[in-house]
């Protein structure tokens, strides 16, 4: 239970400040018109930025693997739910592939839309995470629990034979 509250504050926490950071740096840049190299006053931020939300993509899926575990009563749902977590990114992705193809929305659309999204999923995520161990009970230990009965079964009847 903490621990799903106490990451969900970081990761989202450290999303919003990753996403208020892109859309300032997206802002400049659109006045501005920089062009970079990697010794240029300047690119570090950008740069940085790139690593941070890179590095905060694969924070999100981590956490998300978490809340399915945590979430889905059997193995196999949890595979199920995985799969279409993994699925709906794909689609996402593809459209904000087509999305950022008009100049535009690439320049701070993409941006501003994320950090609208990011802002749009706190309270319905929350009213999940609140429930981890509480309301929703703990399907993970009671997989847990399932498994080492059936290994333990298992040795039993092994021993016997």
């Amino acid at each position: 239970k903490t621990r799903a509250r106490v990451s969900f504050f970081v990761i989202l926490g450290l999303q919003g400040g990753w996403w208020i950071w892109s859309t300032i740096l997206t802002s400049r840049f659109q006045h501005t018109k920089p062009l970079y190299d990697w010794h240029d006053p300047g690119f570090g931020a950008a740069f940085a930025l790139f690593l941070f939300l890179v590095i905060g993509f694969q924070l999100n899926y981590l956490y998300l693997y978490f809340v399915v575990g945590h979430l889905a009563p059997t193995a196999e749902d949890v595979v199920r739910v995985a799969a279409l977590l993994r699925g709906t990114e794909s689609a996402a992705q593809a459209v904000s592939y087509g999305m950022s193809s008009v100049h535009s929305f690439a320049v701070v659309g993409g941006s501003a839309l994320n950090f609208g999204l990011w802002g749009l999923s706190l309270i319905p995520a929350w009213l999940v995470i609140k429930e981890i161990g509480v309301g929703l009970g703990d399907p993970k230990l009671k997989r847990e629990a399932a498994n080492d009965d059936d290994r333990t079964s298992q040795t039993t009847s092994e021993e016997k034979s």
